[in-house]
């Protein structure tokens, strides 16, 4: 098809200029204009010529008309400038008719009207060659002329219609531009398809309309998507878990489900009897906390840099590559588990003040510190400890990642620092008040934060509303005294940024990146929907980081996440419910659940992102990417057993080390997940 249209490009030159010029509203009126101006001069000539003649009379009495009058020189005069002038009229309509053929082939003949103005053109030009040229005497003469004006008249009236349709498209355009881009966009492919003359052309415009009209413009088949090397249960996940699947509605009392999870109720209560009476006393206690935990060596060389690097260091990532100026916790390959078992039950609170600290963002927003700390206190503690993988290790594991992303110096560029403060914040509250069990199981168990919040994004909308909630709340409300507009838009960013951790949009979101990619979208001055559009896509990134990080927390992360499948699979048996897949701690293979969530959607996801950030991302990312699948690939699931991964405790300094549903140590998780 290629092959045949560059072909036909060369066979017609300058076609598509022509078609450009013919569909201006402004050529169609001069050329209605030059067609009443036409018109005009012919009722001028009847208004000469005729002086007193009836020239429907009998030819007698036209032809004694005719020899009084043939003596006045103005009469000769105009009777021959008109001739030659409506001659050339003719001729320039002709032509016209011709160039609208060249541009637009046959299917300019498909309009009745255009058919038929071309008819009387033509016909036309005939009888005025006639006129001119052979016939001599009067009679002939005015027996062509009742001829020829009864035909001008028909074309009076052709072309009145011509005007009145220029007229609705002139109007019809003005309306366009207060339309939707959509409906410019279906126009213009509905005129396109009607001046297309090869069929493949027209399917594929067909096809393409169909396509917008359906609302399916960024979604991926998923079979398409994952090819052949995808199984079955890694279809069945990528269904489940991302939309694509039928929905089964399992009949579960509410009460057997509540009884099963952990209950939000009473992690509240425990909350409040860790809370001193007052907010301020809290607040002094965090503060005390934090000086005394910077002062400590271990964290101190998590959070500063070292001496001898501390003058050269940078604020982007991708300068001087492969030398550390900065310090660990801006870093890729930051142990996370290290520092929480190092941050004696603070992590996520002195992770995340760190960093808005390095930032400058506490000073920069005038953002009341004692209340920022409450708050992150609050946060960390609304965490599950008993959660293997989401609890505020993953959370602060995210705060990391987003900051080692909007740390580089193409993102750095683009965003504020309220985009930073959006970025840092809502990575610490993503997860906040996680069950341990996915969007699908809460909505087959009728499960009260399904009914909340209507089926829809069920998780990403509780952890929001829940930690807003908790923001606003006197003590933790750091933002007091924010003007409202900077607050709308704070929020309006954070809100964006936690939805987009929702795997269901994963495709879509991945879809629309990899276009506004192509199209160079983000640079300097970019529109401000795509800066908070790759600010979403970082921080979903970040929350599916594990298989990019070095191979030994790939692994740690690895058996946390797959225990707390495992745990949903073992309820989801104890309720009667289907297993979801790899969520059966007795058939799933762990190798193949991993190898399919990088292949399907990490690498090209991670691809696309550390592309555009630059080498560093992909010397960082990509490399440790690379050797994991590899690793998965030749040593399947004995990669666990190879690299003598220990489980750390469920999160570090969260808990006491996590027990499997059958009160086993998670030491001895292993030997279960192979």
């Amino acid at each position: 098809m290629a092959d045949k249209k560059e072909k036909a490009k060369s066979y017609l030159p300058g076609r598509h200029l022509l078609r450009r010029t013919f569909d201006n509203v402004m050529t169609e009126f001069f050329v209605t204009g030059l067609v009443l101006l036409n018109m005009l001069g012919m009722l001028v000539d009847m208004a000469v010529t005729d002086a007193g003649c009836n020239i429907y009379d009998n030819i007698t009495m036209i032809q004694a008309c005719i020899t009084h009058h043939e003596e006045d020189e103005f009469v000769i005069s105009w009777t021959n400038a008109f001739q030659y002038t409506e001659l050339a009229f003719l001729l320039i309509f002709t032509v016209e008719i011709q160039l609208r053929l060249y541009a637009y082939g046959f299917p300019y003949f498909f309009d009745v009207l255009n058919c038929v103005d071309a008819l009387i053109v033509i016909g036309l030009l005939i009888l005025q060659l006639q006129l001119v040229t052979v016939l001599s005497t009067a009679g002939d003469s005015f027996n062509f002329l009742r001829i020829v004006r009864l035909v001008r008249l028909v074309r009076l009236f052709v072309v009145m219609n011509k005007v009145q349709k220029a007229q609705r498209a002139y109007k019809k355009a003005k309306h366009l531009k207060f339309g939707s881009p959509v409906e410019r966009v279906m126009e213009l492919l509905i005129d396109m398809k009607g001046r297309l003359e090869d069929a493949d052309d027209v399917s594929d415009i067909s096809w393409i309309m169909h396509l917008i009209s359906s609302d399916k413009l960024y979604t991926i088949d998923l079979k398409v998507a994952g090819g052949a090397n995808v199984s079955s249960e890694m279809m069945s996940f990528l269904e489940n878990n991302l939309g694509g699947g039928r929905r089964q509605s399992v009949d579960v009392q509410c009460g057997e489900t509540q009884a099963a999870l952990p209950s939000t109720a009473q992690g509240l209560k425990r909350l409040e009897t860790r809370m001193l009476e007052g907010g301020e006393s809290l607040a002094a206690l965090e503060l005390a906390r934090m000086d005394q935990l910077s002062t400590l060596p271990e964290i101190r060389a998590y959070l500063h840099p070292p001496q001898s690097s501390r003058r050269f260091s940078s604020p982007y990532l991708d300068v001087l590559p492969g030398r550390n100026f900065v310090s660990k916790v801006h870093g890729w390959d930051v142990d996370v588990f290290d520092f929480a078992a190092k941050a004696e039950g603070s992590h996520l609170v002195l992770g995340v003040h760190q960093l808005l600290e390095d930032h400058g963002l506490i000073a920069k927003l005038r953002l009341s510190k004692p209340r920022l700390l409450t708050f992150l206190r609050r946060v960390q503690d609304g965490y599950k400890a008993e959660n293997p993988y989401h609890n505020s290790v993953h959370a602060l594991d995210v705060v990391f990642n987003t900051n080692y992303f909007i740390r580089h110096k193409l993102v750095d560029e683009l965003i504020t620092p309220l985009d930073r403060l959006a970025c840092i914040v809502a990575s610490a509250i993503h997860d906040y008040q996680h069950p341990g069990v996915n969007n699908q199981f809460l909505q087959q168990t009728k499960h009260e934060y399904s009914l909340t919040y209507n089926d829809q994004s069920i998780l990403e909308s509780h952890h929001l509303a829940s930690a807003w909630k908790l923001l606003l709340l006197d003590e933790c409300n750091f933002l007091k005294g924010w003007p409202r507009e900077q607050y709308l838009e704070f929020r309006d960013c954070v809100i964006q940024l936690v939805m987009g951790t929702d795997m269901k949009f994963h495709f879509e979101h991945y879809t629309k990146f990899k276009t506004k990619v192509s199209s160079n979208t983000f640079v300097a001055g970019c529109d401000r929907e795509d800066v908070k559009f790759l600010l979403a896509l970082i921080v979903h990134a970040a929350d599916i980081a594990n298989p990019a990080k070095p191979l030994n927390l790939c692994l740690k992360w690895t058996e946390l996440v797959m225990e707390e499948f495992f745990r949903q699979g073992d309820l989801e048996r104890k309720l009667g419910m289907p297993i979801s897949p790899f969520y059966d701690r007795e058939k799933t293979s762990v190798a193949q659940c991993q190898m399919g969530f990088i292949n399907v959607l990490v690498k090209p996801l991670y691809v696309e992102l550390c592309g555009l950030l630059g080498e560093q991302a992909t010397r960082d990312c990509i490399g440790a990417l690379e050797e994991n699948l590899k690793g998965w690939e030749v040593h399947g699931n004995d990669l666990l057993l190879r690299k003598g991964v220990v489980s750390p405790t469920a999160g570090a300094a969260d808990a006491s080390p996590a027990r499997g549903v059958d009160g086993s140590k998670s030491s001895r998780r292993v030997s279960k997940l192979i």
